[in-house]
């Protein structure tokens, strides 16, 4: 096992025990005030597509506020779904709830045959990126499938990328390697930070 290796994975317990610690209403009151501050920023005005997700009960900030505040501004909003090793998002409307499934590891994704999300230049899309920890320099761990980083790396060029934590989920350092991707736009409930960073870490 290598030293970045063995990081990640003390890493990610330390995160997952901070975020076991927090009750409904410390997550409910912190995901309100990301909401605001995420919905305020110029990335959402000037997006009317939002790449979002459902959130896993408990285990990270709640998405719904947001969610439902891109459907009362009309915005495009689509959601990921598993396909072996990669995410693609479909787009879901207010009135398609119905149209969700519970993935194996207890995430609700869009059933297949809705509309696919294609990211290109004339289909740019503002995504709010899940992830276990941040830290201020836009380095951020996820629960180690690697589905986003994948995603990033192939279409980050057309999408404004953005995370969003609880503040228990913004650490000093978070440990990471060549293959993960830099977040230049962190959303939390007390600030926004903003990385100058490249995409990628060289």
């Amino acid at each position: 096992m290598g030293m970045i290796t063995e990081k990640k994975i003390l890493c990610r317990r330390d995160l997952i025990k901070r975020i076991q610690c927090l009750d409904p209403e410390t997550i409910q009151r912190e995901s309100s005030m990301i909401c605001e501050k995420l919905t305020s920023l110029p990335l959402w005005t000037k997006n009317n597509t939002v790449l979002l997700f459902f959130s896993m009960e408990g285990k990270e900030l709640d998405t719904s506020c947001i969610i439902q505040k891109g459907w009362e501004e009309g915005k495009n909003l689509a959601f990921p779904r598993m396909y072996g090793d990669e995410i693609r998002f479909h787009y879901v409307k207010n009135t398609e709830i119905s149209n969700l499934e519970t993935h194996t590891y207890g995430v609700l994704e869009p059933v297949h045959s809705l509309p696919v999300y294609i990211p290109s230049n004339s289909n740019r899309a503002l995504i709010v990126v899940p992830g276990l920890g941040f830290d201020a320099s836009g380095k951020r761990i996820g629960r180690g499938k690697g589905y986003y980083d994948r995603y990033l790396a192939r279409y980050s060029e057309f999408l404004d990328v953005t995370g969003a934590a609880l503040s228990c989920q913004l650490t000093d350092e978070i440990p990471v390697d060549e293959r993960d991707r830099i977040i230049p736009v962190i959303v939390t409930p007390e600030m926004v930070y903003y990385s100058s960073s490249a995409t990628m870490l060289s």
